[in-house]
């Protein structure tokens, strides 16, 4: 890791990325919480900062709902350097998949950008969506598709994820999970 003046040498982002309902906030506000200086920053943060001409991203996304996916994680990204440059333990969440985390990377650098893919089991994550009802899958459902199967379309993308860390919370509560994660974080960096 390149080291800019000033900045602690052990500077690290942590993205933690999963399906929807994976636990993915509640694991990183709680990871930030362990640290004795930590914070946390979700994406829907900056999903919801976009009040008007938002382009959601759907099963065929336009250049434009992608654009705007990028410029979100380009903030998340920016915005969790200033607080690792400051000392901060930082934990990003948010739905970044596949080749989407060179974008994250890129907005952190000179810091080091690890990442956690949270892949607790399809069932698993359904069940907890039902239970929230949040309404995440609704534009991955449709004839012949439920519930069950948007979350497997998830699930795959998060799966191929470049991740430092694969993490089965299937069986784990968030405090466990999050104990994992924080435990993991310790060694890499």
């Amino acid at each position: 890791m390149a080291e800019s003046a000033g900045v602690p040498p052990q500077a690290t982002v942590l993205l933690v990325t999963g399906a929807q309902a994976s636990g993915k906030s509640t694991v990183g506000r709680a990871v930030a919480a362990r640290a004795s200086r930590g914070v946390f920053l979700d994406g829907d943060t900056f999903w919801q900062a976009v009040v008007s001409g938002r382009a959601d991203v759907g099963e065929q996304p336009t250049a434009e709902a992608l654009e705007q996916l990028h410029l979100r994680y380009r903030a998340l990204g920016l915005a969790a350097r200033v607080y690792a440059e400051a000392g901060f333990t930082t934990v990003v969440a948010d739905n970044v998949y596949g080749e989407a985390v060179a974008v994250v990377r890129a907005a952190v650098a000179p810091l080091r950008l690890l990442t956690v893919a949270l892949v607790p089991s399809p069932e698993a994550v359904a069940a907890r969506e039902r239970a929230r009802r949040s309404g995440a899958y609704a534009l991955w459902e449709g004839p012949g598709r439920g519930l069950l199967d948007a979350v497997r379309t998830f699930d795959a993308w998060v799966r191929a994820t470049p991740a430092d860390l694969h993490h089965d919370s299937t069986a784990e509560t968030p405090d466990q999970t999050a104990a994992a994660v924080h435990g993991w974080l310790l060694t890499a960096r």
